[in-house]
C-alpha cells in the first residue's frame, strides 16, 4: 500500500525498533517483492543511560541514495531469506529474537 503512494524513485522510510521482534527480515522481504532495495541504519541514541539506539529501514530505487547510505554505514539488507508476510501468511514466530 505505502509503495503505491511513493512517486516515481520515492523511498519509504521505516522505523522498527523492537526488543521483542527483528522486523527488519521480514520488510526487507516485502520490499524485495515490490523491486526496492532495503538499507538498513541506527541512530538517535542522545548518550544518556536511558537512550537507545534507533533502528530504521530505507527502501528505495535510488542508486544515489543507496551509495550516500552505504558511505554513511547502511547496510543493505537481503530480501528473499524470509517469507513475505501477506493477509493469508504472517508469521511472528520466526520474527521473534
Amino acid at each position: 500500500m505505502y509503495e503505491s503512494r511513493l512517486r516515481p524513485g520515492g523511498t519509504l522510510v521505516i522505523h522498527v525498533s523492537n526488543r521483542i521482534f527483528d522486523l527488519k527480515p521480514v520488510v526487507a522481504a516485502g520490499a524485495s517483492e515490490l523491486g526496492l532495495t532495503t538499507m538498513a541504519g541506527r541512530g538517535g541514541a542522545t548518550g544518556r543511560a536511558d537512550s537507545n539506539e534507533s533502528e530504521w529501514l530505507v527502501l528505495t530505487q535510488d542508486d544515489a541514495l543507496e551509495s550516500t547510505l552505504v558511505e554513511k554505514g547502511w547496510t543493505t539488507l537481503p530480501g528473499g531469506d524470509t517469507h513475505v508476510w501477506t493477509d493469508d501468511y504472517a508469521s511472528i514466530l520466526s520474527a521473534l529474537r
